[in-house]
């Protein structure tokens, strides 16, 4: 005789629909009606307000970027490059589902922070107008940097699809 062996999941999936038919049993519902094939799981894919930020940040920031580059100070347009790139990687990253993107975009606003903090100084070298121009810029800029940065370390479905929120410093991870 010979002898069949199964595996720890198949035990686990027969006793529930067992479990599951005894129940029905017991409540005297139609078995018979229910499909008791296994449904496929569904993944949780990019949507609401990750999908926002892909694609601000793939095609709204891009076309942002690119006038600040022509229109703006020489000085931030070469400041802005690093950033733009930082950017367009996130959300390129982040829309196909690649971990790396989190890192990216950890990175991307850990530069902005460093660079509100760099233009401080510079803006009070030129005067005190342009100190004030500074503030109001770096409040309401900040505003949208704060939001995201939340949004990716307490979203159940950015964790759900990276296996992680974003945590910590760029090397490190943590779920």
């Amino acid at each position: 005789m010979k002898k069949k062996r199964f595996s720890v999941e198949q035990i686990v999936a027969v006793l529930k629909h067992a479990q599951v038919r005894l129940e029905m049993e017991r409540r005297s519902l139609p078995v018979e009606t229910i499909d008791w094939t296994e449904q496929p799981e569904q993944r949780a894919s990019v949507s609401g307000w990750l999908w926002l930020y892909c694609f601000s940040s793939v095609f709204i920031y891009p076309i942002w970027a690119l006038v600040t580059l022509f229109r703006g100070p020489f000085l931030l347009s070469i400041l802005l490059i690093p950033n733009a790139v930082l950017v367009i990687g996130s959300g390129l990253y982040l829309r196909k589902e690649n971990p790396k993107g989190l890192t990216w975009a950890r990175l991307n606003f850990l530069y902005l922070g460093a660079l509100f903090c760099l233009i401080a100084p510079l803006s009070l070298l030129k005067g005190i107008e342009s100190f004030f121009d500074y503030v109001i810029g770096v409040f309401f800029g900040s505003i949208p940097l704060i939001l995201w940065w939340l949004y990716f370390r307490k979203s159940k479905l950015v964790c759900e699809i990276y296996g992680h929120n974003m945590k910590g410093l760029p090397w490190q991870r943590s779920s």
